[in-house]
């Protein structure tokens, strides 16, 4: 399938300022760009791009690991143009003057957003995905190129540190963690490192930009430029993604957006982003800012890093059991993570609040004037309504029988009720448990014992087989 796209007006284009190396230019009608697209498959595919009548060309997802050239344009313009407000001192938009507009396109049609001030690791050497499987809580070790997962990095005590995606290539590891983690990833992987263990780690954000389509429109936008329908996944099933060209470097495409709703991840060379992000909002992808997505992330249930991906909690209470793996052998706090399970010992659980006006973090949440837990985040919503999260206890004083799942609250003096959140999963699946001993089957002897008949090495066997002749033997002297 082609499409061809007309580019007429700097209004349609919008480009993260992050990145220093996409060049600041009106497109005009002779600005023309043709894509075309392989049907993907399980392995990475390759979406080409043309250039007027350019020579094709093709990527692998090792390229992002390329130096990009700077070109000292500012593409901040772009978003400005497009009413974008950024903060002092950062590079993301906080807004585009279009909140509600793009709240409810990301419920009926398709919003992008940059998040490119998240952090992008690389994994690479043979024993990367070894080294990662007893790094982390998923298990990643069975994954290959072209399939993903999320996975929580945890400190020995079994408390959260991030909530980190993985993109296995055949090459190496992308690792996706939350804005402001990567350094401390990284440097929490490398002192974990030993020689033997043949893992490199770099640092690839500056090099790449990462944006997220959201929404059910995200699958037929993508469609429009020619990546067809081909990537999905079921339930339980590992993420997706594939290999596409964008103005001859390369675009990881990954199904999912970070959040429990349609959508796609692209991370792309920096050198590309800016065309990426024009060919995305001219099929109508309507941009969304920072306090968009917060918004997005708190409706849903994500937990953020340093609000509730702290050392004060667990995967199992952040909601995040279906990236733990319980099966998968010894893992930095899995035993930990094992204990607690078995003994159903979960303190707390990550709910959502509707709250009747805004509140401070860190204040408690009470019911019936005892505490029942604390208020992590709180965000406004466009129609004026506040939303939160929070962890609560699971039993106790206070609590209601069952779930605590429409239960009213106070935090402070704002009055609020605990509902349900999408994204949190409080069970670990049964997949992701340690299987169950099978027991050997039994059949009579003889005499009407119970003999226990597995399967045996020979000569267990043969002395088994002596044994129950032997006692047949007697039985039989016995009535004669």
């Amino acid at each position: 399938m082609l499409l061809q796209v007309h580019l007429r007006s700097a209004k349609l284009c919008q480009c993260s300022s992050r990145h220093p190396g996409l060049p600041n230019r009106t497109p005009t009608a002779t600005s023309r760009r043709l894509y075309s697209v392989q049907q993907p498959s399980l392995r990475p595919q390759k979406l080409h791009f043309y250039r007027g009548a350019g020579i094709l060309t093709s990527a692998s997802l090792d390229d992002l690991d390329l130096d990009i050239p700077s070109i000292s344009e500012d593409l901040g313009d772009y978003q400005r143009d497009a009413g974008a407000y950024f903060k002092d001192g950062t590079s993301i938009p906080e807004h585009f003057g279009n909140d509600a507009e793009a709240y409810r396109a990301a419920r009926e049609g398709v919003v992008l957003v940059d998040r490119s001030h998240w952090g992008r690791l690389r994994l690479t050497g043979e024993g990367r995905l070894s080294f990662l499987q007893g790094q982390s809580t998923a298990n990643v070790l069975e994954l290959v190129p072209g399939q993903s997962c999320e996975t929580v990095f945890v400190n020995a005590q079994a408390r959260c540190v991030d909530l980190a995606t993985c993109y296995v290539s055949e090459k190496g590891i992308t690792i996706l963690v939350s804005p402001c983690m990567a350094s401390r990833v990284q440097a929490m992987l490398e002192a974990r490192i030993f020689p033997a263990d043949q893992v490199k780690i770099a640092d690839v954000s500056e090099d790449t930009a990462l944006f997220s389509l959201v929404g059910p429109g995200s699958a037929d936008l993508l469609e429009k430029l020619g990546a067809g329908r081909v990537m999905e996944a079921g339930p339980g099933e590992p993420g997706r993604h594939m290999l596409l060209s964008c103005k001859g470097s390369p675009v990881l495409v990954a199904l999912g957006c970070g959040l429990p709703s349609p959508g796609f991840t692209l991370l792309v060379d920096a050198s590309a982003a800016g065309e990426l992000w024009i060919a995305l909002t001219a099929q109508g992808a309507v941009p969304m800012g920072e306090r968009g997505w917060q918004q997005l992330r708190v409706k849903a249930g994500r937990p953020g890093a340093g609000s509730e991906l702290t050392a004060d909690w667990t995967p199992l209470e952040a909601g995040l059991a279906g990236c733990v793996s319980l099966a998968k052998g010894c893992y930095v706090g899995q035993e930990t993570l094992a204990k607690v399970h078995r003994l159903a010992a979960t303190r707390h659980a990550l709910w959502g609040l509707d709250l009747a006006g805004p509140a401070a973090l860190g204040l408690p949440i009470l019911s019936g004037g005892t505490k029942v837990g604390v208020l992590t985040s709180c965000v406004q919503l466009p129609n004026g309504h506040h939303a939160g999260l929070g962890y609560i206890r699971q039993r106790g004083k206070g609590i209601q029988e069952g779930s605590p799942e429409g239960q009213e609250v106070e935090v402070g003096d704002v009055a609020a009720t605990i509902v349900h959140i999408p994204a949190a999963q409080h069970t670990v699946p049964d997949q992701q448990l340690p299987q169950k001993k099978v027991e050997p089957t039994q059949q009579l002897g003889p005499a009407g014992d119970r003999l226990e008949v597995g399967k045996q090495d020979p000569a267990k066997e043969e002395r088994l087989r002596a044994m129950q002749e032997r006692l047949a033997a007697w039985q039989a002297q016995q009535q004669a």
